[in-house]
């Protein structure tokens, strides 16, 4: 089906709104802003279950995540709020979705819960990370998660064992102002964006990383965020300074090209992608908008088109993509 649910967290605002996406057209409806109160104060970084139906956010103000349950239309109803002992970032869910991970980049810590019935979380345990840690990802054969931190410019894996951290491995994998991490479906690389105008790119076995001879690759400007084509085809770089999205194709040495680039609006700073790879949402911080872009392949001419922008909350700051 062509229809999914987006959610964007708002942090001033202290809400989440809802879009139905038609991912064959790109047509985005408003559905509704979600205000939970109390229980929610500051939603900041989000994570969906595969199955659609558990929405987990992080909470800084509150020290807290929480759980929502989604809709058969979409709907949000706050599950449990979890207090924590460190200030909740970014997150990510294990492969077998048992599992929660949530960085701390004051703490400089990586937490875990457990994931029960009816989205229920449950704390289990922390380890301490290099400084200042933000994005992360467990590799695809769930048994390492990698972990940038900008501030020491590296990144840190960690060892799985049925998907909790056991240790800590050597992070020695230098990427200068590394910020944001994704893994080709296909070969396993790993490419990291910088705040800088490079992207750095990783061979991965196991838990080890080795850089390949074409990185850093020079990019035309920053790239603060990175987000992967579920096709493998192209990896897709988010400039805040230029304001611009960039499609970029990889060479078979896993370096890539650029095909193409569009503006979507002011200081884009997310993204999401369906996993058919149709349509990719694009989240722009200044204009507090979400705007919808369709993929048009033909290799290197393959081109990108916005088709619709919406109006979300003060201060966008965290964007899911689900389909139901």
């Amino acid at each position: 089906s062509g229809n999914h649910f987006a959610y964007v967290a708002n942090s001033t605002s202290g809400t989440i709104s809802s879009f139905g996406l038609d991912t064959t057209s790109g047509a985005l409806t408003l559905m509704g802003t979600s205000d939970f109160g109390s229980a929610m104060v500051s939603p900041t970084q989000m994570v969906a279950n595969s199955l659609g139906t558990c929405l987990f956010v992080s909470d800084q103000s509150l020290t807290s995540i929480s759980s929502l349950a989604i809709g058969a239309q979409g709907s949000l109803t706050i599950v449990q709020r979890l207090e924590l002992p460190f200030v909740p970032g970014p997150l990510a869910l294990s492969n077998n979705q048992a599992l929660l991970y949530a960085t701390s980049t004051a703490s400089a810590r990586l937490m875990w819960m457990n994931v029960g019935a009816g989205c229920a979380l449950t704390y289990v345990n922390s380890m301490e990370t290099e400084a200042g840690p933000t994005e992360f990802l467990p590799n695809v054969q769930g048994t390492a998660l990698f972990l940038a931190s900008p501030i020491i410019g590296k990144i840190q894996p960690f060892i799985l064992a049925s998907g909790i951290p056991v240790s800590a491995a050597s992070s020695g994998n230098e990427c200068l102002n590394a910020n944001s991490l994704v893994q080709h479906p296909d070969t396993g690389r790993i490419y990291v964006g910088t705040t800088g105008d490079r992207i750095c790119i990783f061979g991965v076995a196991g838990s080890s990383l080795s850089e390949l001879s074409g990185s850093p690759q020079m990019m035309p400007t920053d790239t603060r965020h990175l987000m992967m084509d579920p096709l493998g085809e192209f990896l897709f770089a988010v400039s805040g300074n230029s304001g611009q999205v960039h499609m970029r194709q990889f060479n078979s040495d896993g370096t890539t090209v650029e095909v193409t680039a569009i503006n979507p609006g002011h200081t884009p700073n997310l993204t999401a992608i369906d996993e058919a790879g149709k349509t990719f949402l694009v989240v722009n911080e200044l204009d507090e908008t979400i705007t919808s872009i369709l993929i048009h392949r033909n290799g290197i001419s393959s081109s990108l088109e916005i088709i619709d922008t919406k109006s979300v909350g003060v201060d966008p700051v965290g964007i899911v993509l689900v389909a139901p």
